[in-house]
């Protein structure tokens, strides 16, 4: 993957960091930031962000391989957090948006995306060729027999968490999105989520 190189300068005293074209590069990805970090009280910060990926494969395994490029602005604190102006470009897609986090009583997340053109098919499943006359005729190889526990439930305690409750809006709007050979045009959808129910 090849050693982390970080660039750039900053300058730190007790109340902000402030950060001038800081930068990692790292397995062909790389990322920049330009702004302020604020250590006051109520801690925050305010930043111009870039990324870049020449391969999102050799990030982890499980993606295609596909470039990315991404840019925003970041404005956060303890209470909210905003991404907004993002801008961004996976393989042949390209998308933009903004999200929003309120972490203040009950949690609330709003995000809005919208696309020219947006191909899903480098993430769909790879399909698989026809089977040969050898391997449609092969018998299925023995699987080892694996010993009967003893109870059907063991006496491990099961883990019982209830989740937080959060409010979700999500607003889609893209004029084309490809999969496969399939196209669908001019999709506009909203999905809100209160709490548990969708």
């Amino acid at each position: 993957a090849g050693p982390l190189e970080v660039g750039g300068r900053f300058v730190s005293s007790r109340k902000e960091i402030k950060l001038d074209g800081l930068s990692a590069k790292f397995a062909g990805a790389s990322a920049r930031a330009n702004g302020i970090v604020r250590l006051a009280r109520k801690p925050s910060a305010e930043l111009r962000f870039e990324l870049a990926a020449e391969n999102l494969h050799k990030l982890l395994q499980a993606l295609p391989e596909i470039p990315l490029s991404m840019s925003g602005n970041y404005a956060g604190g303890r209470d909210k957090l905003e991404v907004t102006n993002l801008k961004g470009k996976i393989g042949k897609s390209e998308i933009s948006g903004q999200v929003t986090m309120v972490g203040t009583g009950r949690k609330r997340v709003e995000a809005e995306f919208a696309s020219p053109h947006l191909d899903l098919t480098p993430f769909l499943p790879q399909k698989t060729g026809a089977k040969s006359a050898d391997d449609t005729h092969s018998k299925p190889k023995p699987q080892p027999k694996e010993a009967k526990p003893k109870f059907v439930f063991d006496d491990t305690p099961l883990p019982v968490t209830k989740p937080a409750p959060v409010d979700v809006k999500l607003h889609l709007a893209l004029a084309e999105v490809r999969l496969d050979t399939e196209v669908l045009r001019d999709v506009d959808a909203t999905l809100r989520v209160d709490g548990a129910n969708l």
